[in-house]
Parts: structure tokens; sequence; C-alpha cells
């Protein structure tokens, strides 16, 4: 019972000439896609439900610890004035 490496060969013999050297491996990986997306729907992989959950984050990034500190000074002001002795 089944099919043995003699049906097999014959089979792919028979895809070969009917249809040919190029079009054969385009038609494997379109069958080959085919049976795993049904495995995988048999399996319940494609139902949103079991599907593992991502977390989302929502949370804000903790805020500085000391505020950013600003110079009022214009350009070429970056010293202090030096105080007269």
């Amino acid at each position: 019972m089944g099919i043995g490496w003699g049906e097999i060969l014959l089979i792919l013999v028979v895809a070969l000439l009917v249809f040919g050297p190029n079009k054969l491996p385009d038609i494997a990986r379109g069958l080959g896609k085919g049976i795993r997306d049904f495995k995988r729907a048999m399996n319940g992989l494609d139902d949103p439900d079991t599907l593992p959950r991502v977390p989302v984050r929502t949370a804000r990034p903790p805020a500085p610890e000391k505020p950013i500190e600003r110079s009022i000074r214009g350009p070429g002001q970056d010293k202090p004035p030096v105080s007269p002795t």
C-alpha cells in the first residue's frame, strides 16, 4: 500500500514532460506553500486568539532628574563677567 519510489519517479517524469523544466520549480514552490498554509490552518496558528500577545508600551519615558539649565547670554558671551579686584 502507498506510493513507492517507482511511482514517485514516474509522476515527476510526467510532470516534467507536461509542464517543462522552467515551470516545474514554480509549481513545486506553490505546492509547498499551499501545504504549509493548510497545516497552519489545521493547527489553528492563523487564529488571532491563539497568537502570542506582544505587550504594548504606553508608559512615558522617565522625566529628567535635574531641570535643564539654559543660558540667557547671547552669542560670544560664554564666560561669566569678571569681577574687578
